[in-house]
């Protein structure tokens, strides 16, 4: 194996039985307490088992520190994630009976799903099979296993080439075939089971700007969870734009945990580059407003009166304004 892939074994079988006894406790507590409809309790169980799981496993390799710590953290979104779906829902479960996911559907939702919507998980019904899907996740994992094999063959290469550009290959080996084929897959086989669940990469090089980029084509899930753990509490508190703000911060502190803490280097530089976003995202709001205001000025002109406006021309400015604003907040921010 190349010097610069992380260490992912195990220093003992001990360690193995002690994860897997871990996540059993992780996703049991994570059912109980979107339950309770506590946040405090949900918060305090997130970062308590992010500091016990770095203290347990300190004196293992990087790799295993890097999976075992994202697991942890996933799991600690999820009951958090459930915590502020139940509150949301409050009203209408007493009115209709939902309530909390079933430990059926909670189990599919946090071991085998890696997205972040519980709503997804809530009915079953009969789904359509999707084998284009399953033919392009396919796709995708080879050409992302020939991407790790041309990576590990770079340095015996003659042209001499650079451990970085051996790394950035190696991980995009590894992103094509978890983000793009190995996801596929799980979606293929849930929607097998009646869950309504969908891609959660989508494109994302079509992206026409941010919002669309962070909400509707890459890590939907990731986005969503931040959006309902961190965006929605806040709103209602400060401002829409502090608290898209923030969720772009809390972004920037999960990958801290994920990236930095494993390898003990590092910190703070995945919060600059999700502060950055945050900061561009905000100015690209404030950018559409403006242009959808002009728009709509010049098509009023100085003798229109607001009575005259077509209504088809109403509904646009309306439509711009939301999607500047961050009213569609509902697909998500990462």
């Amino acid at each position: 194996m190349p010097s610069f892939v992380p260490t992912f074994a195990p220093t003992s079988a001990t360690v193995v039985v002690s994860l897997l006894l871990a996540a059993a406790v992780c996703v049991g507590t994570g059912y109980l307490l979107q339950r309770t409809r506590s946040r405090w309790l949900a918060w305090s169980w997130l970062l308590g088992s992010i500091l016990i799981a770095d203290r347990a496993l300190r004196h293992e390799g990087a790799g295993l520190r890097m999976v075992s710590l994202v697991a942890v953290t996933l799991y600690g979104m999820k009951a958090l994630v459930g915590v502020e779906h139940h509150r949301s829902e409050a009203r209408s479960a007493r009115r209709s009976g939902s309530g909390p996911l079933p430990l059926r559907d909670w189990l599919a939702f946090a071991v085998i799903w890696l997205g972040m919507q519980p709503r997804e998980f809530r009915t079953r019904r009969k789904l359509p099979f999707d084998r284009r899907l399953l033919v392009h996740s396919l796709a995708w994992m080879a050409a992302g296993a020939a991407t790790i094999a041309l990576a590990r063959a770079m340095p015996a290469n003659p042209l001499g080439t650079t451990p970085h550009l051996c790394a950035y290959t190696f991980l995009l080996g590894c992103s094509m075939i978890t983000h793009f084929g190995i996801i596929g897959l799980i979606v293929v086989a849930l929607r097998r089971f009646g869950y309504a669940v969908s891609p959660q990469f989508r494109a994302p090089w079509l992206a026409n700007n941010l919002q669309d980029f962070w909400t509707r084509r890459w890590n939907i899930g990731f986005s969503v969870m931040t959006t309902i753990a961190i965006y929605r509490p806040l709103a209602p508190v400060v401002t829409r734009r502090v608290a898209m703000f923030a969720a772009f911060v809390a972004s920037g502190l999960l990958h801290e945990v994920a990236c930095s803490l494993p390898v003990a280097g590092g910190f703070a530089l995945p919060t600059l580059y999700f502060v950055m976003h945050g900061l561009a995202m905000a100015i690209e709001h404030g950018l559409a407003r403006r242009c959808a205001r002009t728009r709509l000025g010049l098509r009023m002109g100085p003798a229109t009166g607001t009575a005259r406006i077509p209504r088809r021309i109403l509904a646009r400015h309306h439509r711009a304004a939301a999607l500047a604003s961050g009213v569609t907040i509902d697909a998500g921010f990462p």
